[in-house]
């Protein structure tokens, strides 16, 4: 798969995924997660985005307790991969979870507290993650002016822009001067 055709499979499976969970009880939740999970676990290069954002869709309580080391390592794995993208993917996911679970900070603060730090996308989303899992974290300082610029930019990621995007929200709502 193509980088370019990785963005697109995930935009399309994200929406899939998202109405096909939305749609289905707690018992086909769970069946339909467990080849997901097992995808995840076993991807590589590009597919690893469109899974990630697939996988985000998926409601906590389908993902079955057998299943849950499995997900943790790819998780480990992607976070340690050294591709902006698919660690901010895999950070936004999850971000998601966590929201809809909470009960899954105690088992992603280790990941979280494991993260690189090697960019400003990454260290602000692991900061928004550790103080969703209740650490006490200052978010990192930007230049707006250089955040507006940069996403301007057609070779910066879409992840990468949305990181952006999310940071000075936050900082328009905490300061709308």
């Amino acid at each position: 798969i193509s980088a370019r055709h990785a963005q697109r499979i995930a935009d399309s499976l994200k929406v899939i995924a998202a109405s096909l969970f939305a749609a289905c009880s707690d018992y086909d939740a769970q069946v339909m997660a467990e080849p997901l999970l097992a995808l995840l676990a076993a991807a590589q290069g590009e597919e690893r985005l469109a899974l990630i954002c697939a996988v985000e869709q998926v409601p906590p309580e389908a993902i079955a307790d057998a299943a849950m080391p499995e997900l943790l390592s790819a998780l480990s794995r992607f976070l340690k991969c050294g591709q902006e993208p698919i660690v901010l993917a895999t950070l936004g996911a999850m971000r998601t979870m966590l929201g809809r679970a909470p009960k899954l900070a105690s088992v992603f603060l280790p990941l979280v507290e494991a993260a690189p730090q090697d960019t400003f996308g990454i260290c602000y989303s692991r900061a928004v993650l550790l103080g969703r899992c209740g650490c006490p974290v200052t978010a990192p300082g930007a230049d707006n002016q250089a955040l507006f610029l940069n996403n301007l930019k057609t070779a910066v990621h879409w992840i990468v822009k949305l990181v952006t995007i999310d940071y000075l929200r936050d900082r328009a709502m905490e300061d709308p001067d």
